[in-house]
């Protein structure tokens, strides 16, 4: 027997999602609900039933009277009534017999029946009308009534009339939605019938050709199902076995007999126990024996740590070697597979070998790991790396082959094998290109044998010379049939399955030759870049494990690296480190050139795979933190420790009577469980914003020098501005006529009194403490004024001088020519200079009293300077404003000014 469902659906709400219209409540239609369906014999089934209520001719409501049982899925739910309207687009037949036919019956496509309708043909077998008569019952919206030709007195040859149903009980539109519900019941038994199953097991064509042999093998067996019979015997016995079935007292005897060892305080049920102990005994004294211990006498799941994993042993780590392939995706496909969804998917790499004319599909099953897009070409080619033991060796197509042969009486009638190729595993196709001018009246056939221990052109056999070949053909060997091809797993050898096909790469390089010399000039570490037609002295990553180690964007290239050296510096052994692609040929001999000039010729080998370098996919051969010397206690061999929420002393002697593995010791990782409340109580405090409204236009009285970013000790300085235009970072624009003797771009820290006296907006940006300082403005002001000069200094100008300098000198000058300061005043005056000079001076000690009637960008530092400087020129200043004085120097230049 078997238990049965232990959930029920029901049909638990029917929801209306339209009530229609038109409905009429005399003759009310009512609610059909579909039938379940389950696929569990014998298990109960019941349909439910509901009614509807017809309210100002819509649905009112629906009220489930039986909810049913056994509903897998929502049945199918509308509304049956008499039928009250349709459509029908009948064309006009002459088969079909003129007249007035009344009480003409009807077939429906759905549950309706007794619909009677008076039907008019006229003349030409068209029909006129179709009035209803007998509205029947059970019809729904979409079903097709459909009128015999036999019905109106004809003989089938006419068509039937198919009438559509748009109306019932003179409404229509109504739809429903159900909702089901689930309950759990007690569970129930029932026997498992074979029976059932017959019909699935004989074929078809038995079933078909001969039904009633197979009505009586299904008799057969339904028989055998039958109370009393064996069938129905065997089912009872096992039945009797069955430990939901025993009574407390019994079950207490079997306890006693299977789990004798387990705590009574069990906190799973006994039945349960008794069911599952077959489990914990087929796994007892091993690792899962513990866990199932665990799991049916205390309801736990511990996890166990083996110290013998992180014990110390000397190269006893996993040693990992990948293998890698190269493909070109198949372009043929529509649309064409992407490789890069290999990464992950179980696979298939398909080639081909020949034993004399056979040639046999292999098939190398594997997983791809990674992979990765390396070239950006037509066609793209992709790397991925496989899961298959290092080393492997997986055949493909064979290159160089060439064969001719010679014709006599328009036939071919020998072949020659000029090249016998390399790396071929499969016979190739030969494919024959007769001449131009011949007519070829019967092809030719050839076959290729290969040597399968020499993987080369063995033999060409002629099967048919053909005719009409005056000229020896071309011959070309095809080996498209057999390439090395890869797809998903368990395909058919098709196109479309072959999602990418295999490519040549670098596999091995062997020494051959070199120049001899004393000093070949290679290195360990040298990397090439290795082609088919010549070489490049290339950097590579060292480190085949070191990020990415494939190059991208290339089509044939592979790198080497050197190894090894002999005593004349030249390679004695090479590492491949990047594959390439694409290659054509199974070998080929490479120069490869030193940073001295000196060569080694190189023989590169090419296959279809290549195992890289290996790693340690681990540390347990490793010194760490984490491996441990073994000391006979928790880290040796023959421990294991158990985590659990449960003391020592409430498992340890059970689990040492029924499930402690025999020769090994058990530790205790207790775990303390503790139940935190992560609730927290939020404070929400809202962004505050503080608005300053300022007033259109302001005056502001500065006690202080405008923007002056200044220090300059002990200096007594005062300056008048007048009204020529400068404009001054954060932009000064006066008017003024000045009158100077030296300018200056000053580097100096100032220590000043001065005093403001503004009348307009001033923008400041300014540090300047203890500043004794007169400044007058008549207009906007917005300063940003470097003062750093301390010097006596006497100058005569007659070039045009550029400052940016630290004095140490006394020195008295006179600008009479166009100086540039920062942020660049430009002035045209008369100079006399015995000199042009560029100053970087630093001159401490000297007292400064400049009197400045311009607005100088100043920019230097000059301490303890004694220095008298006038202006009283006039010219043309063109003035830009700047940045900062160090920001980017003479290359951000803001707009200028010319003024007169």
């Amino acid at each position: 027997m078997a238990e049965g469902q232990s959930f029920v659906r029901f049909i638990k709400r029917i929801n209306i999602t339209n009530p229609g219209n038109g409905y009429s409540s005399s003759d009310a239609p009512t609610l059909f609900i579909g039938a379940p369906t389950t696929t569990i014999i014998g298990a109960d089934t019941r349909q439910a039933t509901a009614t509807v209520a017809i309210a100002s001719n819509i649905v009112d409501s629906v009220t489930i009277t039986d909810e049913g049982l056994g509903y897998l899925t929502a049945p199918q739910v509308y509304l049956i009534g008499s039928l009250s309207a349709f459509t029908h687009t009948t064309a006009a037949d002459t088969n079909r017999g003129a007249g007035t036919f009344t009480g003409v019956g009807s077939t429906s496509s759905g549950r309706g029946t007794g619909a009677q309708f008076t039907v008019i043909v006229d003349e030409n077998g068209a029909v006129t009308s179709v009035t209803i008569t007998a509205k029947g019952s059970g019809y729904a919206e979409g079903d097709t009534v459909t009128i015999s030709d036999i019905s109106l007195g004809g003989d089938e040859r006419a068509d039937d009339i198919v009438l559509t149903v748009t109306h019932i009980s003179a409404g229509s539109g109504a739809t429903f939605e159900v909702e089901l519900g689930v309950y759990q019941r007690s569970p129930e038994y029932y026997h498992q019938n074979f029976s059932y199953l017959i019909d699935q097991q004989i074929p078809e064509f038995i079933r078909a050709e001969y039904p009633n042999f197979a009505t009586f093998i299904n008799k057969y067996f339904t028989g055998l199902d039958s109370s009393g019979n064996p069938n129905y015997v065997l089912q009872e016995l096992l039945d009797s076995w069955n430990v939901d079935h025993y009574d407390g007292a019994f079950l207490e005897s079997l306890l006693q007999q299977y789990a004798i060892d387990f705590p009574l305080d069990s906190s799973v049920s006994d039945r349960l126990l008794i069911k599952r102990i077959r489990d914990f005994y087929e796994s007892k004294g091993s690792i899962e024996g513990v866990k199932t211990f665990f799991r049916l006498a205390y309801g736990e799941e511990i996890e166990i740590f083996k110290p013998s994993e992180y014990i110390l042993r000397p190269s006893d780590g996993i040693y990992s070697r990948e293998v890698v392939i190269k493909v070109y995706a198949n372009e043929t496909l529509d649309p064409k597979y992407n490789p890069l969804n290999f990464r992950g998917k179980e696979t298939d790499i398909v080639y081909y070998t020949s034993e004399g004319s056979i040639t046999k599909r292999n098939r190398l099953k594997t997983s791809v790991s990674r992979s990765k897009k390396i070239a950006y070409t037509n066609p793209e080619a992709f790397e991925l790396v496989i899961d298959i033991p290092a080393e492997t060796v997986i055949p493909g197509y064979g290159v160089e082959g060439e064969i001719s042969c010679t014709v006599s009486g328009g036939a071919i009638n020998s072949i020659s094998i000029d090249n016998a190729g390399q790396g071929y595993s499969a016979n190739p196709r030969v494919v024959i290109l007769p001449d131009s001018g011949d007519t070829i009246t019967t092809v030719a056939d050839l076959q290729v044998r290969i040597n399968s221990t020499t993987n080369q052109i063995d033999s060409v056999i002629i099967n048919n010379g053909g005719a009409g070949y005056t000229v020896a053909p071309t011959l070309a060997l095809v080996t498209d049939d057999v390439r090395t091809w890869i797809g998903l797993e368990d395909v058919q050898d098709e196109n479309i399955n072959r999602k990418a096909f295999l490519t040549r790469v670098l596999n091995k390089v062997v020494n051959k030759t070199n120049t001899g010399t004393s000093d070949g000039g290679f290195r360990i570490g040298d990397t090439f870049q290795v082609q088919e037609t010549g070489d490049i002295l290339g950097v590579y990553a060292l480190d085949y494990f070191a990020e990415d180690y494939t190059l991208t964007g290339i089509s044939n290239n592979a790198y080497i690296r050197i190894t090894q050296i002999d005593s004349n510096s030249y390679p004695s052994s090479f590492e491949v480190i990047a594959t390439g692609t694409g290659f054509q040929r199974a070998s080929f001999d490479f120069i490869l050139t030193s940073s001295n000039s000196e060569t080694q010729t190189i023989t590169c080998q090419t296959g279809f795979s290549h195992t890289f370098p290996g790693k340690f996919k681990n540390i347990r051969g490793f010194l760490s933190d984490a491996n441990r010397l073994q000391d006979n206690e928790i880290y040796q061999q023959f421990s294991y420790q158990i985590k659990s929420s449960l003391s020592k002393s409430q498992w340890g002697e059970a689990l040492t009577r029924a499930a402690h593995p025999a020769g090994m010791v058990a530790f205790s990782d207790l775990t303390i469980d503790h139940i935190i409340n992560v609730g927290a109580n939020y404070n929400i405090i809202p962004d505050l914003f503080v608005f300053r409204i300022f007033a259109e236009i302001e005056t502001v009285l500065v006690q202080d020098a405008p923007a002056l970013h200044v220090h300059k000790p002990t200096i007594t300085d005062s300056f008048v501005i007048q009204d020529d235009e400068a404009l001054l970072e954060p932009n000064l624009g006066k008017f003024e006529v000045p009158e100077m003797s030296e300018n200056y771009f000053f580097d100096v820290e100032l220590v000043k009194v001065d005093t403001t006296d503004m009348s307009e907006n001033i923008v400041k940006d300014l540090h300047k403490p203890t500043i004794e300082d007169s400044v007058t403005f008549g207009e906007v002001v917005s300063t940003l004024l470097f003062f750093f000069r301390t010097p006596i200094d006497s100058v005569d100008f007659t070039e045009t001088v550029l400052f940016a300098v630290e004095l140490h000198k006394a020195d008295t000058f006179v600008v009479d020519d166009t100086t540039s300061l920062q942020p660049n005043l430009i002035k045209s005056e008369n100079t006399d200079m015995s000199e042009e000079q560029t100053f970087d001076i630093t001159k401490p000690g000297v007292t400064d009293n400049p009197n400045i009637n311009d607005s100088p960008s100043l920019g230097f530092e000059r301490d303890g300077i004694t220095d008298s400087a006038a202006t009283s020129e006039t010219g043309t200043v063109v003035s830009q404003d700047y940045g900062e004085i160090d920001y980017f120097r003479n290359d951000y230049v803001g707009e200028a000014r010319t003024i007169s």
